[in-house]
């Protein structure tokens, strides 16, 4: 009975370290801004009936699952993204959570927090 309980804890750890990386809902794709894999939800919200305009929100998260930025596609007057991040202690912890920060020409894509 140890034998199958062991095989069948070792199994699924080995299961959720393997595919820890890939989502059902999130998409790996490299975007333009930094030249980079992260995991995404790209959510589309229609503001209309007619369907001619959109609320884009861009949401990246790291390797583990957590929320590291959000960006919010043309969402200003002057067709330009507002930017949130979070970043994580080395616990995983939420340790700061960044203003919008309005970056115009950004086209959607995650920025690192070095760029800001």
């Amino acid at each position: 009975m140890r034998k199958i309980f062991a095989f069948i804890l070792l199994s699924s750890i080995c299961i959720v370290l393997s595919g820890s990386e890939h989502f059902s809902a999130a998409t790996t794709m490299e975007r333009n801004s930094a030249s980079f894999n992260r995991s995404f939800i790209h959510k589309q919200t229609m503001l209309s009936d007619k369907g001619d305009s959109m609320l884009e929100e861009y949401r990246y998260f790291d390797g583990l699952g957590k929320p590291v930025q959000t960006v919010w596609h043309e969402i200003s007057p002057a067709k330009g993204d507002l930017i949130s991040t979070f970043t994580y202690d080395s616990i995983g912890r939420l340790s700061q959570q960044w203003l919008p920060l309005h970056v115009v020409g950004n086209n959607g894509a995650s920025v690192l927090p070095l760029c800001i």
